[in-house]
């Protein structure tokens, strides 16, 4: 170690200050990686969060397609959406079909994906109504129990 004119040690000779130009440079990959992650996370769980919200719409819209209900399908289905923390971008809620078809929305937070056009990820889910046998499609029993009177 040299001393230098004020009597304070300096460092080793032929020591250029790599430390001091390297460390604000890898603080910066430190956070670029960082702001890279929690997107990637963020992404992630808003494609969770817009794939449950559009199992539960199709299941909802599904439940109450029968055709004496039928228009509050869609209704339904947008509830369901809402309390998931989603909207409904699209329904395929025909009253009489067995089969729903819906798509939903959900908006993605983050630190830098929203900035580059990525605000929202869409789902999508279909439901198929099943009914018991013997079940007519009005929702009525039909030939469950055989006609009244016969005997």
């Amino acid at each position: 170690m040299k001393r230098a004119r004020n009597g304070v040690l300096s460092g080793a000779e032929g020591q250029s200050g790599f430390a001091s130009l390297a460390f604000p440079l890898v603080l910066w990959v430190a956070v670029v990686a960082g702001v890279v992650v929690i997107d990637a996370g963020a992404y992630v769980v808003a494609a969770a969060r817009a794939q449950t919200a559009a199992d539960a719409a199709a299941l909802a819209a599904a439940a109450s397609a029968a055709p004496m209900i039928a228009p509050s399908a869609q209704r339904q289905a947008e509830q369901a959406a809402v309390v998931n923390g989603a909207r409904v971008e699209y329904c395929d809620c025909a009253g009489g079909g067995d089969q729903v078809r819906v798509e939903v929305s959900v908006a993605v937070a983050g630190l830098l994906v929203p900035h580059l056009g990525a605000t929202r990820v869409t789902a999508e889910a279909t439901a198929q109504l099943r009914r018991p046998a013997g079940l007519s499609p009005t929702g009525g029993l039909g030939d469950v129990f055989g006609s009244a009177g016969s005997g």
